[in-house]
């Protein structure tokens, strides 16, 4: 009876795994594997974030019409205070409406990722030139980037090979 209460308590420790719905594919050419989240529908836009055993790719689907290049930058406020977090361009430059950051992939969470996680993501506003576009997030937008983002940094880490002795 003891071992059947301690399997029942215990099984909110695994549930939080079982949410996790992280994509896993290895490339056919260069046989690396890589993992995403899926693209996240974020205020009118989407963002899918995916890693590999080197970065992690931050990748923002805007629609087209919005034109980013090397000079275009992100500011992510979080929800409940004044904190702000900037980030420039990783991607190419292109009139599609995509935006991408990118970090290195380590074994400890990324610091800007960390406070994505850790802290609840209120807007996105882009800034390309003098064009200005703001994502509001709801409620539920901020908990799926939330936990995606847990998700997938805790996958990514398993990508990093083991350092050579």
């Amino acid at each position: 009876m003891k071992k059947y209460l301690l399997l029942l308590l215990s099984a909110p420790l695994f549930s939080q795994a079982q949410d996790c719905a992280i994509r896993k594919e290895r490339d056919p050419y260069t046989k690396e594997v890589k993992v995403s989240t899926g693209f996240i529908q974020i205020g009118q836009g989407k963002v899918n974030i995916e890693a590999n055993a080197k970065e992690i790719d931050v990748f923002f689907a805007l629609g087209s019409g919005l034109c980013f290049d090397d000079q275009s930058t992100l500011a992510v406020n979080f929800a409940g205070s004044r904190i702000k977090t900037n980030y420039r361009s990783g991607g190419t430059m292109n009139c599609e409406g995509f935006y991408h950051f990118i970090v290195r992939n380590t074994p400890e969470t990324h610091y800007s990722l960390k406070k994505m996680i850790d802290n609840a993501v209120n807007t996105f506003t882009f800034t390309s030139g003098k064009v200005v576009t703001t994502l509001t997030l709801t409620d539920e937008q901020r908990e799926a980037l939330q936990k995606g983002m847990a998700c997938l940094t805790t996958e990514a880490k398993t990508l990093i090979p083991p350092p050579v002795q």
